[in-house]
């Protein structure tokens, strides 16, 4: 298995210890209901929702390597204070979509990851997913997705590409 995390332009900051700055993790957009946190030496990202509703969402464009023919996500999540919203599915997630080299959407058929209820302390997981062979971009978004209320932590982050 080959790292996407070779090529500069995918996912840089997976475990949040190195920054570009002193205040925020390299490759990472800024939102302002998510923070940077350093817990007993331990950096991560917090997203939090302070509006009832509110759909809160990073976004990161990850490119993929020619010949991967799957793709493994693994990472840590702690989920606290969620309250989902007006629907059950309006909850914790991560979203994901491919798009080809000409940014055009790829029909496709992506795991995502949810959860709709507070987790027990830091949790770890992991998927594995297959990717088109016309897909070029992992569109990657941790989100709150329309809560009323809740956090939602990550931490070690790592894309693998399977290749071949």
């Amino acid at each position: 298995m080959d790292s996407v995390f070779a090529d500069e332009k995918v996912l840089l900051d997976s475990d949040f210890e190195m920054v570009s700055t002193e205040t925020w993790p390299q490759g990472w957009p800024q939102h302002e209901q998510v923070s940077w946190q350093n817990e007993n030496g331990n950096r991560f990202l917090r997203i939090q929702s302070d509006s009832p509703g509110e759909m809160i969402m990073l976004y990161r464009e990850l490119f993929i390597p020619e010949g991967t023919v799957a793709l493994e996500l693994s990472w840590r999540q702690r989920i606290t204070g969620l309250v989902c919203g007006e629907n059950s599915w309006f909850d914790a997630r991560i979203m994901m979509e491919y798009m080809d080299a000409n940014r055009e959407k790829v029909a496709a058929k992506l795991p995502t990851p949810r959860r709709a209820v507070d987790s027990e302390g830091w949790e770890e997981k992991s998927i594995t997913f297959d990717v088109p062979a016309n897909a070029r971009i992992l569109k990657f978004m941790p989100t709150l997705f329309r809560v009323k209320a809740g956090t939602f932590e990550i931490d070690d982050v790592r894309l693998d590409a399977v290749k071949k």
